[in-house]
């Protein structure tokens, strides 16, 4: 717990250090049409939350400077952003401003790091990411899985949510990604080249937040096999909005997936 907590503020007090201004684009002038969701949206799950609130708990307010929402009562994190791509092959699902938006399905308005500690701050652990070893032998991710909704209004204005895996396609497929939730890999702090302790998160350098190709400086990463292949995964067209749409995505512990999903 010590080791954990150390880790949490040190990753803060640097993402407090490299912090810049946060602009989305602006949205779309087109009206787009929603896709239809395949499960009802969850009362708690609401676009429309209170935001700036100012509380009597340290942390929940240093991390609303970095752009994450911590609801300990809900024990979930919520994250603002926009729709980055509806189309084409992705190597990430979610990343920060600044991170590989060539190949991100959304962009989230946060820092990292911010993200790292309110994870860590759910009482999640992180792990290791997957390798490939010179000899073709495979390692999978390991460390405890999250799930990741994403809220958004429609052209009429309601509401909808959607598993994040449903907004990723298997490409030359009609299938989309299994709902197997993301590994908390936690990314890692590269060492200062001067060889003082003030290193760097990887994350808040790459700016990738959850990858569908295997990344080791991402914080959560695709369990399946197939992302080893950066090829495989493209943005999933058919239900995806219209790029520049608002939305918010929530993180929290996984409670239920496949962890046998090939795919």
């Amino acid at each position: 717990m010590i080791a954990r907590t150390t880790f949490c503020v040190a990753v803060l007090l640097g993402a407090c250090r490299s912090a810049e201004p946060l602009v989305p684009p602006p949205p779309p002038e087109e009206s787009f049409h929603a896709p239809a969701a395949d499960a009802p949206v969850e009362h708690e799950l609401t676009v429309a939350r209170a935001t700036n609130v100012v509380t009597d708990d340290p942390l929940v307010n240093l991390l609303a400077t970095l752009g994450v929402e911590l609801d300990r009562d809900r024990a979930l994190l919520e994250v603002d952003g926009w729709v980055n791509q509806s189309a084409g092959i992705v190597e990430v699902f979610a990343c920060a401003p600044g991170g590989k938006t060539h190949e991100a399905v959304v962009v989230l308005d946060c820092v990292p790091s911010g993200l790292q500690a309110g994870l860590l701050a759910l009482g999640l652990e992180p792990g290791s990411p997957a390798r490939e070893r010179l000899d073709g032998e495979r390692t999978a991710p390991r460390g405890d899985r999250v799930e990741i909704l994403v809220c958004w209004r429609d052209a009429a204005g309601e509401e909808r949510v959607a598993r994040a895996e449903d907004w990723i396609g298997l490409a030359e497929s009609e299938r989309t990604m299994p709902r197997s939730g993301w590994v908390f890999t936690g990314s890692f702090v590269q060492p200062a080249e001067d060889g003082s302790e003030n290193g760097t998160f990887a994350a808040d350098r790459v700016k990738t937040l959850a990858s569908t190709y295997r990344d080791e400086t991402t914080i959560l990463e695709n369990p399946a096999e197939a992302a080893f292949d950066d090829t495989r995964y493209v943005a999933n067209g058919r239900v995806v909005p219209s790029v520049g749409t608002r939305i918010t995505a929530i993180f929290r512990r996984a409670v239920s997936f496949d962890p046998g999903a090939k795919p």
